[in-house]
């Protein structure tokens, strides 16, 4: 627990080091769920077009579909709520349990939602623009928490939401300890190793969306 500790502020300094910018209190935070996810959607939406705009790719928002029941059943199949949120690119939409992003922001605060979406809202950019070339699921995980860095990096400088530095370092933490470190590397459901999942969070905060797409 005390080396799990003192890794958790190595994570939050490294990555707040990456932070050069002061943040802007543009928008109180919302007191709902469903509000708090409506302004992260157009929030992430908006980072996203004005991206790939710029880099003549065509994009689709996707929808998110905030899901009450056991089983979400979606277009690509049915998936347990414990296994968490699911894009699905079948019909461009994000499948989010309410009680894992409930229990997700008491735990980590308001800023989890917003991680939480961007991860997911990432793989519809992969789906949509072919940013992947690899079929291998860490790698596909590691790219979306890499475009998950590249959305929070732009929220501190300007954003609908209220976010700051330490905000993005937390954000990196959660990642840390939702890391798959004893998960063999062919579990459906294996998302990498918290180390590796930071360090595609801080490419993406460093370097943009471009610096998470292969070489």
């Amino acid at each position: 627990m005390r080396k799990q500790f003192r890794l958790l502020i190595i994570v939050f300094i490294l990555v707040a080091s990456t932070m050069t910018v002061s943040a802007q209190k543009l928008t109180p935070m919302p007191n709902t769920l469903v509000d708090l996810l409506n302004i992260v959607a157009d929030d992430v939406d908006d980072f996203w077009q004005d991206v790939l705009s710029s880099s003549n790719r065509d994009y689709k928002r996707p929808t998110i579909e905030l899901s009450v029941a056991k089983v979400l059943r979606t277009a690509c199949g049915r998936a347990s709520h414990i296994v968490g949120p699911v894009y699905c690119n079948v019909d461009n939409t994000i499948y989010l349990p309410q009680k894992f992003v409930i229990t997700q922001s008491q735990k980590f605060g308001d800023f989890a939602v917003m991680l939480i979406v961007a991860h997911e809202w990432g793989h519809a950019i992969q789906a949509q623009t072919n940013t992947l070339r690899q079929s291998d699921l860490i790698v596909t995980e590691l790219q979306s928490d890499c475009f998950a860095g590249a959305y929070m990096a732009q929220s501190v400088v300007g954003s609908k939401l209220s976010l700051d530095r330490r905000d993005v370092a937390r954000a990196a933490a959660l990642l840390f300890v939702s890391g798959d470190d004893d998960k063999a590397w062919f579990d459906p459901q294996i998302h990498g190793t918290g180390k590796q999942r930071v360090e595609a969070y801080r490419l993406g905060l460093a370097f943009g969306y471009h610096g998470c797409l292969p070489d």
